[in-house]
């Protein structure tokens, strides 16, 4: 994403190119302009729906096949591989877990 941003910045100004959609029980929305004609607005919506589809393999709890349910039903101690979005998050949790005293 970081990378499409820094083409972004990068090409010409143009017409504003507008997307959105469904995810996670809400909606997301995206307007950028100035994109090199390399990339097209069907690439950005696969690379933003791939990232999301990402997400919730990860951490979408009401999915039995997620990475969070498997992690949450091992048994404690058991050494457990986990994603760097997985990682992030669990670490944001506990981090905020601590400052707050649970």
């Amino acid at each position: 994403m970081l990378a499409f941003c820094c083409l972004v910045a990068c090409g010409n100004p143009g017409r504003p190119v507008q997307m959105g959609g469904s995810v996670f029980g809400t909606s997301w929305s995206l307007t950028y302009l100035g994109a090199p004609d390399t990339i097209r607005p069907e690439q950005v919506r696969g690379d933003i729906e791939a990232a999301f589809a990402r997400v919730n393999k990860s951490m979408n709890h009401y999915d039995e096949t997620s990475l969070i349910s498997a992690f949450n039903a091992a048994p404690a101690g058991v050494v457990f591989e986990v994603d760097w979005d997985f990682t992030y998050v669990l670490k944001a949790a506990l981090t905020l877990s601590g400052v707050t005293a649970g």
